[in-house]
C-alpha cells in the first residue's frame, strides 16, 4: 500500500503538468474561436463594403454614360445647326446672286 501512495505521489508532477495542458488547450481553443469570430465579422464588413463601392462604380458610370449621351446629343444638335446655317447662308447667296443679275 505505501507503495500505491508513492507511485500515486510521483506522478503528481504529470498530473499537474496533463492538468495545465488540458487547460491551455482549452483556453486557446476559446481564443481562436473568437478570432474566428473576429475574422468572420471583418470579411462580412470588407465584402459589405466591396459591395458598396462597387454599386457606387456603378451609379458613377451610369451618370458619365448618361453626361456622354446628353454631350453628344448637344454635339450633334450643334451640328445640325451649323449645318443648316450653311444651308440657309448658301440660299441667301444664291438669292443676292441672283438680284445682283437684275
Amino acid at each position: 500500500m505505501n507503495e500505491n501512495i508513492y507511485v500515486r505521489e510521483e506522478l503528481q508532477p504529470f498530473k499537474d503538468l496533463f492538468t495545465f495542458l488540458i487547460n491551455q488547450n482549452l483556453q486557446l481553443t476559446k481564443e481562436l474561436e473568437k478570432i474566428k469570430i473576429q475574422m468572420n465579422n471583418q470579411q462580412q464588413h470588407f465584402i459589405q463594403q466591396t459591395t458598396n463601392l462597387q454599386l457606387e462604380i456603378d451609379q458613377l458610370k451610369q451618370k458619365l454614360n448618361q453626361q456622354n449621351d446628353h454631350l453628344t446629343k448637344l454635339d450633334n444638335d450643334q451640328q445640325e445647326s451649323s449645318n443648316q446655317s450653311k444651308q440657309h447662308s448658301q440660299l441667301i447667296q444664291h438669292r443676292v446672286n441672283y438680284l445682283s443679275e437684275f
